[in-house]
C-alpha cells in the first residue's frame, strides 16, 4: 500500500524531530515501488528497497522487500558516518545524506536516493553543507541555517518573496512556494535543496487522536505490517498469532 505522508499521519515516521531521519524505498531503476509511502514534507530521503537479500528463521537467506529493508541501509550509514565523526549530530546526518544523494524521482524532501560513497567523501574531505539541508515550512515560519564545515559570510534566498534569511542564517516563511538558500563562505558557496513553504510541520506531541495499540492492533486477524513478506517471517517466529491463522 502506498500513502503520502503528508497527509496521512504515520508515527514514529512523521514525529518531524531533527534527528529523524524517514526513509522510501526505491528500487533497481531508482524508481519508487508502488508499495512504498512518500511524501515530500515528512520523507527525507529514499534507499534501496526492493528484492533486498536478508537473513531469514532457519539459516536462510531470502529476497525481501519494504521499507523495512530500505531503512536498515539508512541506518548503517548512519552508523558508518558517526563513526567516522563521533561529534555530528543527528541533524547534520541527515542534511548531508540529503545533500550528497543521487536525485530520483521519488517524492521525498530531497528527492534523492542515499549515496554512501558521496557521503562519506564529502565528510571526509571535509566540504561544507548547509544544515539542514531541505525543509517544509508553515508561513510565517521561522528556521535557523548554518555550514557545517565552513563558517558563512553570506546567505540568499532565491526567492524573498517566499522565503527570507539574514546574514545570520535565520530563515522566515513570507508565502507559499519553494526557494534555495545559497550561503557564501571563504572557499565558494553551497546550495541547499528546496524549502517549501506552504504546509505545516508535524506536530510530535499531538499524534491521531486514536493511534491504535501496536499490541493489540485494530483487526487482530490482518498482520500489523504492510509488508508481506515480513508478515510471512514473523508467522515463521509466531505461528500461533492470530494473521497467522
Amino acid at each position: 500500500m502506498k500513502k503520502n505522508n503528508d497527509k496521512t499521519e504515520v508515527y514514529p515516521a512523521n514525529a518531524g524531530t531533527p534527528n529523524m531521519i524517514t526513509v522510501a524505498a526505491s528500487n533497481s531503476s531508482d524508481a519508487k515501488p508502488s508499495w512504498s509511502n512518500f511524501g515530500k514534507a515528512k520523507v527525507h530521503v529514499a534507499a534501496p528497497g526492493d528484492g533486498i537479500m536478508s537473513t531469514v528463521p532457519g539459516d536462510k537467506y531470502s529476497n525481501m522487500s519494504g521499507t523495512s529493508m530500505a531503512t536498515p541501509l539508512v541506518a548503517g550509514l548512519v552508523a558508518f558516518l558517526k563513526a567516522q565523526d563521533p561529534t555530528l549530530t543527528g541533524a547534520e546526518i541527515r542534511a548531508l545524506i540529503q545533500s550528497t544523494g543521487a536525485k530520483v524521482s521519488i517524492e521525498t524532501a530531497c528527492n534523492c536516493r542515499i549515496d554512501a560513497f558521496q557521503s562519506v567523501d564529502t565528510l571526509l574531505s571535509k566540504k561544507p553543507w548547509m544544515v539542514p539541508a531541505a525543509a517544509t515550512l508553515a508561513k510565517d515560519a521561522t528556521l535557523q541555517v548554518s555550514l557545517k564545515n565552513a563558517t558563512a559570510t553570506a546567505f540568499e534566498s532565491s526567492n524573498p518573496a517566499v522565503l527570507t534569511v539574514d546574514s545570520n542564517g535565520n530563515v522566515k516563511a513570507v508565502a507559499n512556494g519553494t526557494a534555495k538558500i545559497k550561503a557564501t563562505f571563504a572557499g565558494g558557496t553551497v546550495e541547499s535543496l528546496d524549502f517549501n513553504v506552504g504546509a505545516a510541520a508535524s506536530n510530535p506531541g499531538n499524534p491521531p487522536s486514536d493511534p491504535g495499540n501496536p499490541g493489540n492492533p485494530p483487526g487482530g486477524d490482518q498482520c500489523p505490517i504492510q509488508d508481506p513478506q515480513m508478515c510471512q517471517i514473523l508467522c515463521q517466529i509466531m505461528p500461533n498469532a492470530a494473521w497467522c491463522k
